[in-house]
């Protein structure tokens, strides 16, 4: 009777969270046209099916039906196996599945990603520029044009030093959860690393479901089974279209044990992720309003102020830089022979990319990044900002066993 009980517990805590976390579409709407979301995902899943039609034929396309399918019952059969399983297993189970449903609102071309990274920066960064463009009209009495250029020069020096922590807080988020969530470049406690986890939140991304995507990349890089490949894809499949097709969608759990065993609190930033990087970069938006804000800006609502717009715009041309990565960081020609690998040759296309040094720091050492992928760094130190965070998070005790090219670890 107890196990039962329990049982159908799980169940209710299953259904309560999946309807709760259930996307919200209506806020994914760009205009008040009542049809919008309906053209928009059935034009892009129709649009799917094209292209798996296209590139596979009619297994192709009976493959995407049949997954879309078997994605649905997955959901409901999950309700029979967290009925069945002990509350750690069944909560896994839990996250996996509302983050496949979750996940659905990127799917096919018209979803979040199009939206997302290529809509919304020009809708901010236009937001931004209609509120310097009428900046005249804010002052009363009106300033002379001295003064407005005076005032105007202040607060574009400062906003493009928001615009600026706001890139490089992207390009952070990217190391931590690539060299250390997908890597293990260093060591740490369960408290510092949930909150490394959290930070990693601000930029969109969660860190169970990014390692398991990357250690699939590098599992089968550019090969059939890599999420993000150039060579299989395209360019624009491994920039951006790859998180919208559902074959990425599920966190594949074998990817991602070691966290799972270890620290799985981290399931709980699958859940509401969302929610604690809306926190975090609230609190730094109010950080740099009190530090940086002038006087005469303090009464602007919090939603049009240019430092609220330059942070965000900041951010999302961050993002797409970090995952424009993945299209160039891997060639689209055969790569050359290796010495160093018994038959001469890897499928894997990695390159370098010097000029790339100033988003990515010294990843631009891709090729190297692939062959050894537990280092924190590569290449000299002084090029890379996320490696020298990491260094000083050593120095005070947060980190330790820092993985380097040159000494394996420091202090």
């Amino acid at each position: 009777m107890r196990l039962k009980f329990a049982g159908c517990l799980r169940v209710i805590v299953y259904v309560v969270l999946f309807w709760w976390l259930f996307p919200n579409f209506t806020a994914l709407r760009v205009s008040h046209w009542p049809w919008e979301l309906t053209l928009r995902y059935g034009g892009g899943f129709l649009m799917v099916l094209a292209a798996r039609f296209a590139g596979g034929g009619r297994m192709g396309l009976q493959k995407e039906l049949l997954g879309v399918w078997a994605d649905a019952l997955s959901i409901v059969r999950t309700a029979g196996v967290v009925y069945d399983q002990p509350w750690r297993r069944s909560f896994e189970q839990i996250v996996i599945r509302i983050r496949l449903m979750r996940h659905y609102a990127t799917y096919g071309p018209f979803g979040i990603v199009t939206f997302g990274m290529l809509y919304n920066p020009l809708v901010v960064g236009a937001d931004l520029w209609s509120f310097f463009a009428g900046r005249r009209d804010d002052f009363q009495p009106p300033l002379t044009s001295a003064e407005l250029l005076t005032v105007l020069v202040h607060e574009v020096v400062l906003c493009m030093l928001v615009f600026s922590i706001g890139l490089g807080q992207m390009a952070f988020t990217n190391s931590v959860v690539h060299r250390y969530f997908s890597h293990n470049c260093f060591r740490t406690s369960r408290l510092w690393n949930f909150v490394l986890g959290s930070f990693v939140c601000t930029s969109g991304m969660t860190p169970i479901t990014w390692a398991a995507v990357h250690r699939r990349h590098h599992r089968f890089c550019d090969q059939e089974g890599d999420p993000h490949s150039p060579y299989q894809k395209g360019f624009l499949y491994a920039a951006m279209y790859w998180l919208a097709d559902r074959e990425n969608f599920e966190i594949r759990s074998a990817f991602v044990t070691d966290w799972l065993a270890t620290a799985p609190e981290l399931l709980f930033l699958e859940l509401y992720g969302d929610r604690a990087g809306g926190l975090l970069n609230k609190g730094m938006l109010n950080v740099l309003f009190a530090g940086l804000s002038p006087i005469w800006l303090s009464a602007s609502p919090v939603g049009s102020h240019p430092f609220a717009l330059a942070y965000t715009l900041g951010r999302m041309v961050g993002v797409n830089l970090v995952y424009a990565f993945n299209g160039i960081g891997h060639g689209m020609q055969a790569p050359e022979p290796r010495s160093d690998i018994k038959d001469g040759s890897s499928p894997c296309r990695a390159i370098r990319l010097s000029w790339y040094w100033w988003i990515v720091g010294s990843e631009i050492y891709h090729d190297e990044h692939h062959d050894c992928p537990a280092y924190a760094v590569y290449g000299p130190w002084y090029q890379d900002c996320s490696y020298c965070i990491y260094a000083a998070m050593a120095k005070c005790g947060l980190v330790w066993a820092v993985k380097t090219p040159w000494s394996h670890h420091i202090a």
